[in-house]
């Protein structure tokens, strides 16, 4: 009798049941809107990808032609540099924390790319500088080993 039930359950488990109609219209618009983001997803990666192809040639050719900024298209395109305070080569994320402690810098209890290249950015502003190993000279002693100051290069737009 037990295993009669079982199958009974079984089988009525798998027979199909009715789909009430705006359950099944809400889950059809659902779905090809995941579909569509999905296709949206890859060509905003394939866009990005080819971005940043041309990224690199653009910033040179406006270098070279001494562009500062080119307005096209209903856009403002223009090249901007930004410091970046990274772990040095032979050093860890630990051992630039360990660093930031000797040195007294309590306001960072642990390295965090963003918020010390931004304290790098403000240290930059109080001297004239060609490369970025210049700044290294303004952080604390403790520091000077560990860290590695870069100065990127991007292409931005904005609304002309």
């Amino acid at each position: 009798m037990a295993k009669a039930k079982a199958a009974k359950e079984q089988l009525q488990e798998t027979e199909p049941k009715a789909i009430p109609a705006d359950l099944l219209k809400q889950v059809k618009e659902w779905t090809a809107a995941y579909k569509k983001v999905k296709e949206l997803e890859a060509a905003a990666k394939q866009l990005t990808e080819r971005m940043g192809q041309l990224e690199g040639p653009i910033l040179e050719g406006l270098e070279v032609a001494e562009i500062e900024r080119l307005a096209i298209d209903g856009l403002t395109v223009y090249p901007q540099e930004q410091l970046w305070a990274k772990t040095g080569a032979e050093a860890t994320p630990q051992m630039v924390a360990e660093a930031m402690r000797k040195a007294k810098l309590s306001e960072f209890t642990t390295f965090n790319t963003q918020s010390f290249s931004s304290y790098v950015r403000e240290l930059a502003t109080s001297i004239a500088w060609e490369e970025p190993k210049e700044i290294i000279a303004l952080l604390p002693k403790p520091l000077q080993a560990v860290i590695e100051i870069t100065n990127k290069q991007s292409l931005r737009a904005r609304k002309s």
